[in-house]
């Protein structure tokens, strides 16, 4: 029951501005007229207001602005010759490190020469040595130990001969009569 009581009552139609003015009369025109000017006495004295904050707000921004200004200033004042400077720094850096790469491939040349040299003394030192050894020990037992001291037996039997002398005698025993 109590549904069908709400929903028997209807909600009036809503009205417009224009009519709800029109329906309500001012009692006193005077003191209608006295609040409205004091309505818009507030308002104007709101608006001055927040107009006096905003350009407070405004000249606040442009001298903390002019601030920041002068601190970027300072700041690029010192900031450059750094800048200028660790560029010169990179351009240095570049050439040592130029000049070392080519120390290096110049160090390299010539240790690889060196280690060239070393390898050929070392060789030829070896075989003065050797020569050395060879001349003594022959002073010290009279002959010698090249090819040419001994009956070499080896390869072709009769060009062995013929390079010591023997080619009178072939295999056999008997005497060649060539």
């Amino acid at each position: 029951m109590a549904e069908k009581e709400a929903t028997s009552k209807k909600a009036p139609a809503r009205k417009t501005l224009m009519q709800l003015q029109s329906e309500t009369t001012v009692r006193d025109p005077a003191a209608h007229a006295k609040n409205q000017i004091t309505e818009l006495d507030k308002t104007a004295k709101r608006s001055l207001d927040k107009r006096s904050k905003c350009t407070l707000q405004i000249e606040q921004d442009t001298k903390e602005l002019a601030q920041i200004e002068e601190q970027i200033q300072r700041i690029k004042h010192r900031y450059d010759p750094l800048v200028q400077h660790l560029a010169d720094l990179r351009e240095k850096r570049a050439m040592v490190l130029q000049t070392l790469n080519s120390c290096v491939a110049e160090e390299k040349k010539i240790m690889g020469d060196t280690l060239g040299t070393v390898h050929v003394r070392r060789k030829e030192d070896s075989k003065l040595r050797k020569t050395m050894a060879s001349q003594k020990l022959e002073q010290t037992r009279g002959f010698g130990m090249g090819p040419d001291s001994t009956f070499h037996q080896g390869g072709n039997k009769n060009n062995t001969m013929r390079k010591t002398g023997l080619n009178s005698l072939n295999n056999t025993g008997k005497s060649d009569t060539r």
